[in-house]
């Protein structure tokens, strides 16, 4: 179609059809690139107007919510436990809710055996915070560090290949059979251990206060989301309600 005959409805129906195959915040990208080609093209001059301006997008309800059980962590560690860097890959996300890349940088340097503690470098949000590990994890890397020198990292696979193995291979296998590759609430990824993280601490009865601290979140909206799983969230209240 010409550019001059599309119209607001026509952009409509391409969005419903798109929404079969792909996600919402995918369909709401195309429809602004859309937009953006129309912006593009009137600024240089041309007579015509963007029926895009008048689209709806899509609501977004995608944010990763899926966390592992105890049960589901054993299978985890199970199936890579022949794989040294994934292993402790997999451990320090667990012990610590560190991003992907927080965890590749971590350096012998870095870590505390005294206190059970491990200096994290945030690179969303930059700035550094501390993170813990228990006496298993703390055996674990006093056996790694034993070879290595002060600066070199703990973890000497490159992050492609531990996000495809830890996040592909293993995660695909064990907990995504069947789910679509859209769906984000479900499906576990590698950003999953950090949400698995914080959940358990939640779990455990931990303030919000000190998740946002452990987590390193920029603000207290963002630590919110775990609230529902605290033992007061009133669960206990409501199933006693009227007895």
């Amino acid at each position: 179609m010409r550019i001059d005959n599309i119209t607001l409805e026509d952009l409509e129906a391409k969005q419903k059809k798109l929404l079969n195959s792909f996600a919402p915040a995918t369909v709401n990208l195309t429809i602004g690139l859309i937009s953006t080609i129309y912006n593009h093209h009137i600024k240089r001059g041309k007579k015509i107007s963007n029926p895009a301006k008048g689209i709806t997008h899509c609501k977004l309800d995608n944010k990763r919510e899926r966390y592992l059980n105890n049960t589901e962590i054993d299978k985890l560690l199970n199936f890579i436990k022949d794989d040294e860097d994934c292993y402790i890959f997999v451990l320090l996300s667990l012990s610590t809710g560190g991003r992907l890349a927080t965890i590749m940088n971590v350096s012998k340097k870095d870590i505390d055996f005294e206190n059970n503690s491990i200096q994290l470098k945030d690179f969303k949000n930059e700035g550094t915070y501390y993170g813990f590990f228990n006496n298993d994890v703390k055996e674990l890397l006093l056996k790694i560090t034993k070879k290595l020198k002060v600066n070199d990292k703990i973890i000497q696979s490159n992050m492609d290949r531990v996000r495809y193995y830890v996040g592909k291979q293993a995660m695909n296998k064990l907990f995504n059979v069947g789910l679509k590759t859209t769906d984000r609430k479900n499906r576990v990824v590698v950003h999953s251990l950090r949400h698995t993280f914080a959940s358990h601490l939640a779990l455990k009865g931990a303030s919000i206060i000190t998740i946002k601290n452990l987590m390193h979140h920029k603000n207290i909206e963002m630590t919110l989301r775990y609230s529902h799983l605290m033992p007061d969230a009133g669960k206990d209240l409501v199933l006693d309600l009227y007895k």
